[in-house]
């Protein structure tokens, strides 16, 4: 959709009813949903959106905010985005990484998705308790890689780094579902 553009970051309490109630004061307002991202956690959620509306429909939300986060016991927050911003060139692969959890492994990987020159279009982690009592670690990264990189060289590069790191993962051409 072409007009302005926003994205909205909301924490709350977490309940199917609350994102219900936020989803339709968006749409009441006139706002579409391009993309959403969620996560609920011990009782909390919180909720990246990426709206479009025309500039009157992004400004009326902006101006409504405080009341609709108030009445659904939300802190907000709002930041005014160029679509056109963002470098999609390249060609488009998915990242995969599961490991036993431990601190630093987003910065890792984030390190070599950046000296590899790739541009992160949306990641995802995520840290869950094996039916063994193991704190698993998963990613999962869709990129944008260089048309001057070569693919065979990354793909090495990327396993050698997996491999010193004992994280177990794999680079593909991003399959679209």
């Amino acid at each position: 959709m072409s007009g302005s553009h926003l994205a909205l970051t909301a924490i709350g309490v977490a309940s199917t009813a609350h994102v219900e109630n936020l989803h339709g004061a968006l749409v009441e307002l006139g706002c579409n949903v391009e993309a959403v991202r969620m996560l609920s956690r011990s009782g909390t959620y919180g909720i990246m959106l990426m709206l479009s509306g025309s500039w009157d429909v992004i400004a009326k939300l902006e101006d409504q905010l405080p009341r609709i986060g108030q009445r659904l016991d939300l802190t907000v927050q709002t930041r005014r985005i160029d679509p056109g911003g963002e470098s999609t060139s390249g060609l488009p692969y998915t990242i995969e990484v599961v490991a036993t959890d431990r601190p630093g492994i987003v910065h890792e990987v984030l390190g070599f998705i950046r000296a590899n020159r790739m541009y992160i279009r949306e990641l995802y982690s995520n840290t869950q308790q094996s039916p063994g009592g193991t704190c698993v670690f998963t990613l999962q990264a869709g990129v944008h890689i260089p048309e001057d990189v070569s693919i065979a060289t990354l793909r090495g590069d990327f396993m050698e780094f997996c491999e010193r790191l004992n994280l177990d993962a794999f680079i593909e051409p991003f399959k679209p579902t």
